[in-house]
């Protein structure tokens, strides 16, 4: 496991203790089908997603990047992910950098033709941040492509799945929103996801000496863009992994001083606790 700590609701899967805003549920659909309130009980999505489906491009390494993806159920549910690797993607062995699953609905996306591209966002992804750019989704009839730039030649291809067991066929859109029926349960802001929902478990009276959140980087300090932030803010999450860690109290290092100096940079080096590369 490459995580040694694991953070409790994610290993049980109960993704809505911390990810769902409080009091929400899901809506009853229309026609009578049981979709459970969700209430804190474990969640496991596994069984939704089909079998994974590969579509990439003849020829070796390039810069440029365009995969067609033909004949999809407009009316279905898809996630995709960007994947990159120094070998070809039919290579049993090797390694390989994957981005974030993203949705897609091709109903909702319209036609090239009518200005129906729209750019996505990846190199959110670490694994894909310094390597990807320009990456854009548009649908020519029922063929989705998915285009994007490397700074450097790679092998790409796009991974993708089909939700199974949802419906969107009588779920249109009304006023470019989907009606309740498909709508998920909202969730926390940002800021409440990564300050608000760790105080409620864990209160700031029982932390004791800890690191303020809501702060910015300065004169003096430095968040490297490794770490994540709410636009430039620190929040609870810069430094612990909500997941899970390879390091005690799910902090993003193992060694803590490490972490401390990647910001505050003027220590680096000044004792034999601060020397790291």
């Amino acid at each position: 496991m490459k995580n040694k700590q694991m953070h409790s609701p994610f290993w049980e899967k109960q993704c809505v203790v911390c990810h769902l805003a409080e009091g929400a549920v899901w809506p009853e659909p229309s026609n009578g089908t049981a979709r459970g309130a969700i209430t804190g009980t474990a969640v496991n999505q596994n069984n939704l997603w089909r079998k994974l489906q590969k579509f990439s491009v003849e020829g070796g390494p390039q810069l440029d990047h365009v995969i067609s993806i033909p004949f999809l159920n407009m009316n279905s549910a898809y996630r995709f992910r960007i994947v990159l690797s120094q070998q070809e993607p039919d290579g049993k062995t090797g390694e390989y950098d994957a981005g974030l699953w993203l949705g897609l609905l091709p109903d909702e996306m319209g036609e090239a033709k009518n200005d129906g591209s729209h750019e996505i966002s990846p190199a959110e992804s670490p694994a894909l941040r310094d390597l990807v750019k320009n990456t854009a989704v548009f649908r020519d009839g029922k063929t989705v492509f998915i285009s994007w730039q490397t700074t450097a030649p790679v092998w790409g291809w796009v991974e993708l799945q089909a939700l199974e067991g949802i419906s969107l066929e009588d779920e249109k859109l009304r006023d470019g929103k989907l009606q309740a029926v498909t709508k998920h349960p909202p969730l926390r802001s940002r800021e409440d996801l990564a300050i608000g929902s760790c105080y409620g478990c864990h209160p700031e009276s029982t932390l004791g000496a800890s690191h303020p959140v809501r702060l910015y980087g300065g004169k003096d300090v430095h968040i490297p863009k490794e770490l994540p932030t709410i636009e430039g803010m620190l929040t609870c999450v810069t430094c612990h992994a909500p997941h899970g860690s390879v390091a005690k109290n799910l902090v993003r290092e193992t060694v803590k001083t490490k972490l401390c100096v990647a910001c505050h940079y003027k220590y680096k080096n000044s004792s034999l606790s601060t020397m790291f590369d």
